[in-house]
This record gives C-alpha cells, structure tokens and sequence, in this order.
C-alpha cells in the first residue's frame, strides 16, 4: 500500500515517529493499521490514544483571554514580562499578540522540521525554544510555529505566583505544579470538545500529535 510506504518513509526520516491509519467506505473498513511508536518507549497500535497537535490552541486562547480579562497581562505585553527566559537572541520584543497571531518568527524554533517535539522531553523543547532566533522581525510576517507551550507557560506563571512578571513558584511549594492543574483542565475540556463533536458530526475521530494521518471515520448520510 503506498500510504504506508509514505507513513514509514517518514519515520525513517524523522518526520514522525509512528502513525494510525484508518480508512472506511460505506461502513465497510478498507484499512485499519499502525506502524512506529506511539512514544519513544511504546509501540503504536491501532487503539494507542495521543495528543494532536493544535488540539489546546483554541483552549489557550480562551485561557490566556480570561488573563487579560482580568488585567493580569495584556497582548501587547513582551513575553519576556512573565516569561524572562524567553526573552534571549532577539526575541526581547516578541509579544503575547505575536504568538496569538503567528507573527513572532518562530516557524522553526521547535525543531518541528527534525521531528525533535517528540524525541525530546517538554523542558528540553521550551529550552530550544528559549534559545531560538526569530527568522525575521517579530509583526512583519505570519508564519504557523508553536505558540500554545509558550502561552501556556505564561499563564502558569501568573497561577502560581499571582504577580504578574514574578518567577515562577518554587518546587518545594506543596499542591500540584501549575504545569500540572492546567494541563488536566486542557485535557478535560478538549476531552468534552471532542466527544461534542462527535456526537454533533456523527462521526469518529482518533486525536494524534505524532503523526501525518488522522484518524477519521465520517458516517455516509
């Protein structure tokens, strides 16, 4: 099958490290397989459930709203007000407003065309991103780079410390992280997202962060 020619070739080459397919035509199931991983340590298979990328952007979005609702930060704040590591080689001016809107420079400051989101953990991917060169000068062009981890710490900053600007709250504070509560509460409401979709399109959707292929079944009306 030439798909899963495509989908292997692009675990050889680091574009994803495993992936889904599924496939119906008129209820009747033409593919259902996975090859790769679903995480480094763990084998994909046709039931193994994942993130999908983009999946928290329109959560984050509410969230970082409900900040600037209640006068903790404001778009045009620098990220590096609540974020000061962010704030390195030349992102110094980069704004809330610039990774809302895609316009901070960052296409690549994940590592995204190396596949290394998945390869490496999630401090390790904030600290590529901290140490990133914008690719031209923040507001003067749109380009999709990652936006949601960053946002996200930014409002985890100002939970845990209610100060805006402040550190963030040391490790031997007691409760849960912050990193922690609000990821649950993202979880939770794409959870309620998806099944709301899902009973209002009539359809099946199998959420994936790693991968090209989604998984998605349509019931024929």
């Amino acid at each position: 099958m030439r798909v899963v020619d495509v989908l292997q070739q692009g675990i050889a080459d680091g574009t994803h490290i495993g992936a889904q397919l599924y496939v119906s035509r008129r209820g009747a199931v033409v593919a259902d397989l996975a090859v790769g991983r679903a995480r480094s340590d763990v084998e994909m298979r046709t039931d193994s459930l994942m993130t999908w990328f983009s999946m928290t952007k329109a959560v984050t979005a509410v969230a970082v709203a409900q900040q600037w609702e209640r006068g903790a930060l404001d778009p045009d704040d620098a990220v590096m007000r609540h974020l000061p590591e962010f704030g390195a080689a030349g992102k110094e001016r980069v704004t809330i407003r610039h990774l809302l809107t895609h316009t901070a420079g960052l296409a690549n400051a994940d590592g995204i065309l190396q596949g290394t989101p998945w390869l490496e953990s999630r401090a390790d991917n904030l600290a590529r991103i901290y140490a990133a060169t914008p690719e031209y000068e923040p507001g003067t062009r749109a380009g999709y780079h990652a936006a949601a981890g960053i946002l996200t710490q930014c409002r985890e900053r100002i939970v845990t410390t209610g100060i805006i600007g402040a550190p963030a709250a040391s490790a031997d504070d007691e409760g849960p992280p912050a990193q922690m509560r609000v990821t649950q509460q993202l979880d939770r409401c794409v959870e309620r997202i998806h099944i709301e979709m899902c009973d209002e399109a009539g359809c099946h959707l199998r959420l994936c962060s790693n991968v090209t292929v989604i998984r998605y079944v349509c019931r024929q009306h």
